[in-house]
């Protein structure tokens, strides 16, 4: 199994540098993939891909998992798509519940300690990097200036 992390994940040259966030982070390459091709009858319906394959057309969100799809209304007839034997697919389900999970336990919106009365509702926090001296913020003149090396 290989994970992306923001240290290992590129950047995008084309995109200003930034993160690429659409490619597929999770690679897991002791599982085998088979693949199939989409038929007429299956165009833009991969509930009808998912039945074929599975006899059962509620495994979309893996099928656009492993094949990286981003709307389903691009799967067109003569598209291949990767697909896992069914096990893996449960085994899928119960780690995103199992993830789930632990995000509830983790992420307590109703908490019981100190209270950053400046901070918004539902806004993660800042982590300040190490190098990062300073940030001065003049609202009179609208102006942002970081003093420290933050790359």
């Amino acid at each position: 199994m290989y994970s992306f992390t923001l240290d290992n994940l590129k950047r995008d040259i084309e995109q200003d540098n930034l993160y690429n966030l659409f490619v597929q982070t999770y690679i897991d390459k002791n599982i085998m993939l088979y693949k199939t091709n989409v038929t007429e009858d299956e165009n833009m319906r991969l509930d009808k891909v998912s039945k074929r394959i599975f006899g059962y057309s509620g495994y979309i969100e893996e099928l656009m998992q492993i094949n990286n799809i981003l709307n389903i209304w691009n799967i067109k007839a003569g598209d291949v798509i990767s697909y896992s034997p069914i096990n893996n697919l449960e085994l899928l389900k119960s780690l995103e519940k199992q993830l789930d999970d632990v995000y509830e336990k983790v992420s307590k919106p109703n908490k019981k300690t100190r209270v950053d009365a400046d901070r918004q509702i539902n806004v993660p926090p800042t982590i300040k990097p190490k190098a990062l001296k300073s940030i001065v913020l003049d609202k009179k003149n609208k102006t942002i200036t970081i003093k420290g090396n933050i790359s």
